[in-house]
């Protein structure tokens, strides 16, 4: 297998493995009903109405909120560093 086939082979698994925690980390806040990331304050910018939301609209949006990911991995170097 070529050093390129490797590191394509290697940034898929990257970017599955990085997805499925993102997935887990922003479920668990939406359990938790938090939003530290703040895209209620996002959404309630840039949604026609959305300056009407409360807080609590916003949170219960979010914990609602269908997520989806996408992760690109792209590898520039490798090697051993000293």
């Amino acid at each position: 297998m070529e050093e390129s086939q490797v590191a394509e082979k290697v940034e898929k698994v990257l970017a599955e493995n990085m997805k499925k925690e993102l997935a887990q980390v922003v479920g668990k806040i939406q359990k938790l009903g938090v939003d530290p990331f703040g895209f209620g304050e996002i959404y309630r910018f840039q949604t026609r109405g959305g300056r009407a939301l409360s807080h609590k609209d916003l949170h219960r949006l979010f914990q609602e909120a269908e997520m989806r990911y996408q992760v690109d991995v792209k590898i520039i170097r490798n090697g051993v560093m000293d």
